[in-house]
């Protein structure tokens, strides 16, 4: 009960968010972002080559704005974008147009709306970690992967906060869960500036957010079919792309990046990957 509490406050806040703070850093308002979506998606995010996208079944679980959208239209992909905010996905069809199927929806349930369907790609970016039952998510979204397609997950991992940090972020969701989420928006603004405010609204406004080991997310991986599992960026953060031990991208595999990351403000400094 508690847990579905929670959830229902964490998508009202997010929806919130999606019609209040559209733009910031890490956003397609942000031009050292937003002109280098694509390269991001295949050189970082997915260590796929350009080549590969052309034409593609894309579904972008928990799309939000859509600020990935963007990347997978230019690469040539065919992009269903599915989300349970109608700030988020008004954003998306005013954006996108019709190059986009929209879905109203919860990730959780995606291989009940999506049921019959399959995926090359099935993209989750920031999302589950914010569900009560990430495990679910998983195995939800990997039903709708084709059977030589690719999951790509970024997940909050555990160790890129320490005990006393997340202590820290455990004292500010709790203060912040007392104001309204307006009030939240103008504390965040206040704090940390209009162009983070989006990132942090993310981390401190939500109920849930949680963290996961490289070993959980291997695990949930691996319940949910999936037999190889590569960290694109190593890196506390967990950015998994997973298969089941073939995939169509498997000839266009590109190699390990180099730090900075795109999200990495400092070289080679450690950094939570935008919320």
């Amino acid at each position: 009960m508690l847990q579905r509490i929670r959830a229902r406050m964490a998508r009202k806040s997010f929806d919130y968010q999606w019609g209040a703070l559209p733009e910031g850093d890490f956003l397609l308002s942000d031009d050292g972002f937003g002109g280098r979506v694509p390269e991001i998606l295949s050189r970082y995010e997915l260590r796929v080559a350009p080549a590969w996208f052309e034409g593609r079944r894309v579904l972008d679980a928990g799309c939000g704005g859509g600020r990935w959208i963007k990347g997978f239209l230019e690469l040539g992909c065919e992009v269903t974008a599915l989300d349970a905010s109608a700030n988020a996905l008004g954003s998306v069809r005013e954006r996108y147009g019709e190059r986009v199927r929209t879905v109203t929806g919860d990730v959780l349930k995606a291989d009940e709306i999506f049921a019959g369907e399959q995926f090359d790609l099935v993209f989750s970016w920031g999302v589950l970690h914010h569900t009560e039952d990430t495990a679910r998510g998983v195995s939800s979204l990997a039903k709708l992967v084709a059977p030589d397609g690719l999951l790509y997950l970024y997940l909050y991992g555990a160790d890129s906060v320490s005990t006393s940090s997340r202590a820290g972020l455990g004292a500010q969701r709790a203060v912040m869960s007392l104001l309204p989420l307006r009030a939240r928006r103008r504390v965040i603004e206040w704090r940390y500036g209009k162009d983070r405010a989006h990132e942090v609204f993310d981390l401190i406004s939500t109920p849930l957010n949680d963290r996961f080991t490289l070993a959980q997310g291997r695990e949930m991986l691996a319940a949910a079919g999936f037999t190889r599992v590569v960290q694109t960026m190593p890196h506390t953060e967990l950015f998994l792309r997973a298969d089941r031990g073939s995939s169509s991208a498997e000839a266009f595999q590109l190699p390990e990046p180099e730090r900075p990351y795109w999200f990495e403000r400092e070289p080679a400094q450690p950094s939570s990957a935008p919320a």
